[in-house]
């Protein structure tokens, strides 16, 4: 095992085509991406409800397991997060919904060659405690079949009907070629499709899959302290908050200009090797089994944040479980998956945007987003 921590964690078993199979999922999203329209967008998650600022707060008296990294000891980190739509651009409908944290002043090496001494700390989490797929090889069967289904929808006769029209197409397209053949991965996919939540602030995040605290494996999970109520309805003098593909950003900023909210952020520590398994982040990790314990609390307080500026210093921006300290390395195939393609495809989109690539650090985040017009 690469980085810091050696053999202490030894539970990952890469299959045979694992390489290929990451090739063949990085091309699929390049096809994906729309190089015609400046500046390029994100393929996975681009449509975001926001990226705000936060202050990740680590708790005092850890238990000796969970000092590790960013949690060895007790202090507040300065923050971004995104809320986001994981494939689904139009924020009234059905889709997986993330949550991507940026930490700043992170000390240490990191694991990433090129970005060894960035100064950031990345945690990606979803609203769903799993993935859909088991590995790099079921994964590129899928990118396959899901490369067929976004062709056929980007027909001209298809773009110039609704949207929705599109989507219906591209899961018509699917269910023959691909849902009928894999119960197990439709099954979770269509699990994946949830509702959109009241606010992005108002759900529970997942990370899905595993990553390192210290010699343990742990799943991540960020819970609201609280469930509030919709945010109250307010008039919006930007006619594009009215637009109901926009909901949660609007939602969003209704809700951070009247308060704030704070996550639990905890870490759920693998107890049983064969029913918390690495390699497959299909199973959900059993809480009766290791009860997720808090580590930190997540604070994002009122403020405005839609602002032009703000929202062009967040395309230059790149959300990566791999932006890590050993300590908390990714595990398992999709994260394995993630190290090859999210790089790649940051850094393509990012030359396309002719943005130079460099992770931010704490002088950026107040000089430039803190320096942005509110």
């Amino acid at each position: 095992m690469a980085g810091h921590w050696g053999n202490l964690y030894d539970d990952e078993d890469i299959p045979a085509g694992e390489a290929g199979a990451m090739q063949v999922v990085r091309d699929v999203i390049f096809a994906m991406m729309n190089t015609k329209v400046r500046p390029v967008q994100r393929v996975e998650h681009a449509s975001a409800a926001g990226v705000v600022r936060a202050a990740f707060e680590v708790l005092p008296d850890l238990p000796a397991e969970f000092r590790h990294g960013v949690f060895r000891e007790p202090r507040v980190y300065p923050a971004l997060v995104r809320c986001s739509n994981a494939a689904n651009r139009n924020q009234a409908s059905k889709d997986t919904h993330g949550m991507a944290i940026k930490l700043f002043d992170v000390p240490g090496t990191k694991v990433l060659p090129d970005e060894k001494d960035a100064t950031t700390q990345d945690f990606l989490l979803v609203d769903c405690p799993v993935f859909f797929i088991r590995n790099a090889p079921d994964y590129a069967v899928f990118s396959r079949k899901a490369l067929g289904a976004f062709r056929l929808s980007q027909a001209p006769v298809i773009r110039s009907l609704p949207a929705g029209v599109g989507q219906l197409l591209q899961l018509l397209y699917l269910v023959p070629t691909y849902l009928l053949w894999h119960p197990h991965e439709a099954k979770l996919l269509m699990q994946l499709r949830k509702k959109p939540p009241r606010s992005s602030l108002d759900t529970t995040y997942y990370s899905s899959t595993p990553y390192r605290l210290g010699p343990n494996a742990v799943h991540w999970i960020a819970r609201p302290q609280s469930i509030n109520g919709p945010p109250p309805l307010i008039h919006f003098d930007d006619p594009d908050l009215r637009r109901r593909e926009n909901r949660l950003r609007a939602a969003l900023v209704s809700q951070l200009r009247q308060e704030d909210v704070a996550f639990d952020f905890c870490a759920q520590v693998q107890t049983d090797r064969e029913a918390m398994p690495v390699e497959d982040p299909t199973v959900v990790w059993d809480k009766t089994l290791s009860p997720p314990r808090k580590v930190a609390t997540l604070r994002i307080p009122a403020q405005e944040f839609d602002t032009p500026e703000k929202r062009q210093l967040a395309l230059s921006l790149s959300f990566d479980p791999w932006h890590s300290l050993p300590e908390h390395q990714p595990l398992g195939g999709i994260n394995r998956v993630r190290r090859t393609v999210y790089v790649a495809i940051a850094d393509k989109r990012r030359e396309l945007n002719q943005v130079p690539r460099r992770e931010p650090d704490v002088e950026w985040l107040r000089r430039e987003w803190d320096g942005a017009s509110d």
